[in-house]
């Protein structure tokens, strides 16, 4: 049964006479489903944040304890910065590991802010960065050669999935996780198509920022991109020999053409007759 997205698509495209037309029109209705996802992810995970932070705080409901640790955290690093002092909890927590980088995050909130209680606010920030997430899911299932619809219902599971959008509304480290992870897995689809310093400095990047929030992903991220550098490598080289080989064979092929060519019209028409000399 077709979706409603797609039975939707079909009244642009069938104003679209043109090749450079639907082509537009085409790149329109994917800018349009991403849009839909985003505005979707991002209202849930909103909804969801808000209303933990409500029963965190009026119900004393442990909905955000890990997420009012790292709160509690970064308003003592920011403090620090703000005194112009290096954080002793920082320094201490990158050498051992821990979710600097969430904190770290957060800190850089709180001192732009002068310091004032914005949990809120930073919970809806937040929300606003990882509702890319299911953006950039659809993005990759479209990479990988999957029709638009398939590419939506992919996007839209990681959209309004509880679990989904719960771990990436309430300041927890998964969903910075979820968007790096997305975020290298995609370009990495972008460089095995083409080699591109953008799509390796967000590849590059993407590690550090891994470690400092799940340092044993950022380990097997790391298998991942160079496997999938070599990969991409190995397919380039590929198809380059085989663009060579169909250069060269088509070469030949003209070459043995236009000799036949050549030999016909000898045959029907015989040497072409000397230039008569004057005198």
């Amino acid at each position: 049964m077709m979706s409603s997205s797609a039975t939707n698509d079909w009244p642009v495209l069938a104003q679209a006479r043109r090749p450079s037309q639907q082509a537009k029109a085409l790149a329109l209705l994917e800018t349009a489903k991403e849009k839909r996802l985003y505005r979707l992810s991002f209202g849930l995970r909103c909804g969801a944040g808000l209303a933990a932070w409500l029963l965190t705080m009026v119900f004393n409901i442990s909905f955000m304890e890990d997420a009012l640790n790292y709160d509690r955290l970064a308003r003592g690093v920011a403090e620090d910065w703000s005194r112009g002092q290096s954080s002793e909890w920082m320094s201490t927590a990158i050498q051992t590991g821990q979710a600097w980088f969430m904190v770290g995050t957060l800190a850089v909130f709180y001192l732009a802010s002068g310091g004032l209680q914005v949990l809120p606010l930073l919970i809806v920030a937040f929300c606003g960065i990882t509702a890319w997430t299911p953006v950039l899911i659809y993005r990759i299932v479209r990479k990988l050669g999957f029709p638009s619809d398939a590419a939506y219902v992919s996007g839209l599971l990681v959209a309004v999935t509880p679990a989904f959008a719960f771990w990436s509304s309430a300041l927890y480290k998964e969903g910075l996780i979820l968007l790096v992870m997305s975020l290298q897995i995609y370009h990495m689809l972008n460089l095995q198509e083409e080699f591109s310093w953008k799509s390796l400095t967000i590849v590059l990047v993407g590690l550090p920022v891994l470690f400092g929030l799940r340092f044993y992903l950022a380990m097997m991220m790391a298998a991942v991109v160079v496997g999938g550098l070599c990969s991409g490598r190995g397919q380039q080289i590929v198809q380059g020999r085989r663009r060579l080989r169909r250069r060269r064979s088509s070469g030949h092929d003209r070459g043995r053409s236009d000799g036949g060519n050549l030999l016909y019209w000898l045959y029907r028409h015989g040497e072409p007759d000397a230039p008569e000399r004057s005198g």
